[in-house]
């Protein structure tokens, strides 16, 4: 994409034809469309039909459906200002015509983020309870969310899910102010906790936000200048690709040969209002 509008949350579809990803607002800044674009033929596809506070998404496993967040004001009686919808779209539907995503779940006593779709069948969530992030599972038969995964201290940073290994990598901070990454089965059975060995350049105290290669037992992130690798075991190595320009999010096509990023600075501005 080239536009003068932020693009953001860039996901190769399953068959690695499209790219996904989101479109904002230029007035509204937490709004977005969800959009398509197939690789060869260069076309566009707006896959939802109106604008809302949609976040990140998750394919399923044929690929033929997207599940994600939508966050709005909330109706009373609720106890929080924002209420979170977990929402599931036909793909192949929206690639014809804009749709409207179908509510699975709505959350108005909790938040709900970062929805990855499991091999069988279930959503990955996080889920805050009392101020506390937690792991769970929701059933779309069951209709049922159970946590698989939760903290006795520090906090969850962020996570991916491997289809192909069926695990989930999880980032954490303990309380000791380190980033430890546990890698976890999709019942949330922890297989391997690790601390994270970062290297001089990378500031102990920046979160990392790994993802998922195709290669055995590493993850990539980026610093924004500068792309890494991570092992299971924590270990930090440079990849030697020198970035022109920032570039975040990596993204593997499952042919294991290309890259997807986000290229560029976040474009925030200075707003002047009234204390009165």
């Amino acid at each position: 994409t080239a536009t003068d509008h932020k693009e953001y949350g860039g996901l190769y579809s399953p068959d690695g034809q499209y790219v996904v990803f989101q479109r904002y607002s230029d007035t509204v800044c937490r709004n977005n469309n969800i959009l398509a674009k197939n690789i060869k033929t260069q076309q566009e596809f707006q896959l939802t039909k109106t604008m809302a506070a949609y976040g990140s998404y998750s394919f399923s496993q044929d690929g033929k459906n997207l599940v994600f967040i939508e966050s709005d004001n909330c109706d009373k009686p609720i106890t929080q200002k924002q209420c979170y919808k977990l929402m599931t779209m036909d793909f192949h539907k929206a690639l014809k015509a804009p749709q409207s995503p179908d509510v699975l779940v709505e959350c108005k006593n909790s938040r709900i983020t970062a929805p990855k779709w499991l091999n069988n069948n279930n959503i990955l969530l996080a889920q805050e309870f009392s101020n506390r992030w937690k792991l769970t599972s929701y059933s779309i038969t069951d209709n049922n969310s159970d946590v698989i995964y939760e903290l006795n201290s520090g906090n969850i940073i962020s996570y991916d899910y491997s289809m192909k290994d069926d695990v989930i990598a999880l980032m954490r901070v303990h309380s000791d102010d380190q980033q430890y990454l546990d890698i976890l089965k999709s019942d949330g059975q922890l297989l391997s906790s690790h601390k994270i060995e970062l290297p001089k350049e990378i500031p102990a105290n920046r979160f990392i936000y790994p993802n998922f290669t195709p290669y055995s037992s590493q993850l990539i992130f980026s610093t924004g200048r500068q792309l890494f690798t991570l092992s299971y075991e924590g270990k930090v190595s440079n990849i030697s690709l020198p970035l022109s320009e920032p570039m975040s999010s990596p993204i593997f096509h499952k042919n294991g040969q290309r890259l997807l990023v986000i290229k560029g600075h976040y474009d925030s501005d200075i707003a002047l209002m009234s204390l009165s």
